[in-house]
């Protein structure tokens, strides 16, 4: 589902990124791991198409990620905590957006609200900054994409909310769904099937997870 082949991101005198090779395949859940400033997270906002590599090659659906950009955003949903939701729309309004954008049920905005935590129903503007940190990974679940990129997504969750979302993300990998989870090393959740170690923008480490052991047990998975 995905070939990373070279990547290389530099910044000024700054290099984020550093020849990165990772092929990911359709229905893998993926661990990016490392320091803040390993390089983990200028990976994922390359990824998601947000700005574009220094050098290598990205293919995300047999998609060139650089030249067909607009039909790459249509597999993938990006859930960063440091994106800024309107003010002016409730959590489950904002969410069918979404939903609906992606031409999923309405239904989905609900689902993707109590999985995260949130009330559906509650004003954004509301909202205090770790109940809105849990809105990107909400509207990621409601677009219900063939890519999940999740960049800290996991950090604003108590346990409970993150063994909900886990456990749909779970169902989702074994429908086929892409998933890469960016985090600290303490943060990775055990759904992912393996994991890679990013420092100074290299890939230092590949090592196996727990993922594959995980089953389904909730009918939340599939909802």
């Amino acid at each position: 589902m995905i070939v990373i082949s070279g990547l290389t991101k530099t910044f000024g005198p700054t290099t984020e990124l550093a020849g990165v090779d990772l092929s990911i395949a359709c229905g893998e859940c993926v661990g990016v791991v490392g320091p803040a400033s390993g390089g983990r997270t200028a990976l994922m906002r390359i990824l998601a198409t947000l700005v574009p590599p220094s050098s290598g090659r990205i293919v995300i659906g047999g998609l060139d990620a650089v030249s067909d950009v607009y039909r790459v955003r249509r597999l993938i949903a990006h859930a960063d905590t440091a994106a800024v939701p309107p003010n002016r729309l409730r959590v489950v309004e904002y969410l069918r957006l979404v939903a609906g954008a992606r031409r999923q049920p309405s239904s989905a905005a609900k689902v993707a609200a109590d999985l995260v935590g949130l009330n559906a129903e509650a004003p954004i503007e509301t909202l205090c900054d770790g109940l809105r940190q849990r809105l990107p990974l909400a509207a990621a679940l409601a677009a219900a994409a063939d890519v999940l990129l999740l960049d800290d997504a996991f950090r604003a969750l108590d346990a409970a909310d993150r063994d909900r979302v886990s456990e749909w993300l779970v169902g989702a990998r074994e429908r086929g769904t892409t998933i890469i989870v960016a985090a600290g090393h303490d943060d990775v959740p055990e759904l992912c099937q393996r994991t890679v170690h990013l420092q100074d923008g290299r890939i230092v480490e590949r090592s196996a997870g727990t993922g594959d052991s995980l089953s389904l047990s909730s009918e939340l998975v599939g909802a």
